[in-house]
């Protein structure tokens, strides 16, 4: 665990302010929508909703009860100031995102497809320092993306996903993994984004493009999977993709040269029937010569007990 800078905790505070805000945003929308489909009003298009075609079908509305009219005036009324509101926090985040001293990292994060100022200034404050793992698969499960596991001898089960570590960045990373489902391309806003930034970054995040859409597709049309489950098994992937862009090249070397952890208690077995083919012990070298039993839980030799 790191203990962020006080510069970057303030960020963190700043969008996290940003993050409640939009839940506020949210069910206010809610308390509009409800209010009106209980007078069976619903809106008739054409567009999407919230829009500015919505806004002036919602200003156009009109009730006979007074109380009625005063309410929805009222929820349009904390609509627009929580807009406002909203406006001017994602204006501050941006200036951050361009002029501290984290720009260089927040651009490179960008360069990843789905991933934008709010996403990648969301997961540099939520995660903190990249450099702190020593694998990418460490990173997935600091944010609580890897599968619960229950496992006992040769039998293997796996759950659902352990959900620890930040839920806001958690929800960031399974968004954005929605975007892999298309095919890999380079579209107009992500060029942009792209530009003057070192080519290892782009590289990397063309890499993930097409592993992360290879994955998709084969999790969802080969094997059948729910297209939610395919979000966060991909979410899990993206969480990798982002540590090889955001992380020094080093760093990665060193990375790669970790050995691979045993997936299962049948491989560790393996391991141990390894050792024994080679004449190596496969118990501890020096095992105690006299008997060992426990009291309240400790481990203490057969002649200090009291008879």
């Amino acid at each position: 665990m790191v203990v962020p800078e006080p510069e970057l905790e303030a960020l963190r505070d700043l969008v996290r302010c940003r993050e409640d805000l939009r839940g506020d945003l949210m069910a206010c929308r809610h308390r509009i929508t409800k209010l009106l489909l209980r007078r069976g009003l619903i809106y008739p298009g054409p567009g999407a909703a919230w829009t500015r075609r919505h806004a002036s079908w919602l200003g156009s509305l009109a009730f006979t009860e007074p109380l009625v009219q005063l309410t929805f005036a009222e929820h349009l009324s904390c609509h627009e100031v929580l807009l406002t509101r909203r406006d001017r926090l994602d204006h501050l985040i941006a200036e951050q995102a361009t002029t501290g001293p984290w720009a260089a990292l927040i651009a490179r994060l960008r360069c990843l497809r789905g991933v934008d100022t709010l996403t990648a200034i969301g997961l540099l404050t939520e995660v903190g320092d990249f450099t702190a793992f020593a694998h990418p698969r460490r990173l997935a499960s600091f944010v609580g993306l890897t599968p619960s596991e229950s496992s006992s001898g040769d039998r293997r089960r796996q759950g659902s996903i352990t959900k620890c570590g930040s839920s806001h960045a958690r929800r960031l990373l399974i968004e954005a993994s929605w975007h892999y489902r298309r095919h890999p391309a380079l579209s107009v806003d992500l060029r942009r984004r792209q530009a003057n930034q070192p080519p290892a970054a782009i590289d990397a995040a063309w890499r993930a493009q097409l592993r992360l859409h290879r994955r998709w597709t084969h999790l969802d049309a080969t094997r059948g999977k729910k297209r939610t489950t395919v979000a966060v098994a991909v979410a899990r992937e993206l969480a990798r993709a982002r540590l090889r862009a955001a992380g020094p090249r080093p760093f990665l070397e060193r990375a790669r040269r970790l050995p691979r952890l045993p997936s299962t208690w049948k491989d560790v077995m393996s391991r141990v029937e390894d050792r024994s083919k080679a004449g190596r012990p496969r118990t501890h070298p020096n095992p105690p010569t006299r008997p060992r039993t426990t009291t309240h839980g400790r481990w203490i030799h057969t002649d200090d007990r009291d008879v």
